[in-house]
């Protein structure tokens, strides 16, 4: 056949970007495994962590996870919910994910997201828990003290006292973000069971200055 002067060409090319993306993971590797291994960081993971639940968070143990994120496991949450509060009982694995620009300019105080692995929540009450949708403390962000958060797998068990029942939902998929002006917007999928059953979509907006919320169930 005809000898073609591009491939030789394109195979270099494909080479080099290949070297170049394996390079880059490496690196980028690295760097997350000495943040990993850095006392600064594990304080100031349970510091924002905190902020967020509004409780102490002890993390026992920090990895690079899927070449973009930080994996922080072995969690222990103290929380002095008052009466009726909520109470955010476990989490599997606490993720925060970070966006190429980021990991080039070593940018790892602000993840650009948050991911909940399998968390059991428990609301005792029959008010809607604006206390974790509350402003960051003083010297924080407004709103969320996380970029966005993001649910994967769990459960939610919210109490009716009243009425002696409860609403359960089970393989929560979804997102908090933060808005304009301090509110939060919802946006999540899952199974429900107890006082109705199905398949269930919530999503709406969260005011938690003005303790108000605009909220749809479909």
């Amino acid at each position: 056949g005809r000898f073609c002067p591009m491939r030789p060409f394109l195979k270099a090319a494909f080479f080099f970007l290949l070297i170049a993306a394996v390079s880059g993971a490496l690196l980028f590797n690295f760097f997350l495994g000495r943040i990993a291994r850095s006392e600064d960081f594990k304080r100031f993971a349970e510091k924002k962590v905190g902020e967020y639940l509004k409780a102490t968070v002890h993390i026992g143990e920090i990895r690079p996870y899927h070449f973009s994120q930080l994996a922080l496991e072995k969690i222990l949450i103290e929380t002095a919910a008052p009466k009726g509060g909520s109470q955010l009982i476990r989490v599997d694995r606490l993720l925060f994910r970070y966006d190429l620009k980021q990991l080039w300019n070593r940018q790892f105080e602000v993840p650009s997201g948050v991911v909940l692995r399998n968390p059991a929540i428990l609301i005792e009450q029959d008010e809607f828990p604006y206390r974790y949708f509350d402003p960051a403390p003083a010297g924080g962000s407004s709103g969320l003290s996380m970029p966005s958060l993001d649910f994967k797998g769990g459960e939610i068990r919210y109490l009716l006292s009243s009425l002696g029942k409860e609403i359960i939902l089970n393989n929560v998929e979804g997102k908090v973000l933060p808005s304009l002006e301090g509110k939060v917007q919802i946006d999540v999928r899952a199974d429900v069971a107890g006082m109705v059953s199905g398949r269930v979509h919530i999503y709406g907006g969260v005011d938690p200055d003005r303790s108000s919320h605009d909220l749809w169930m479909e």
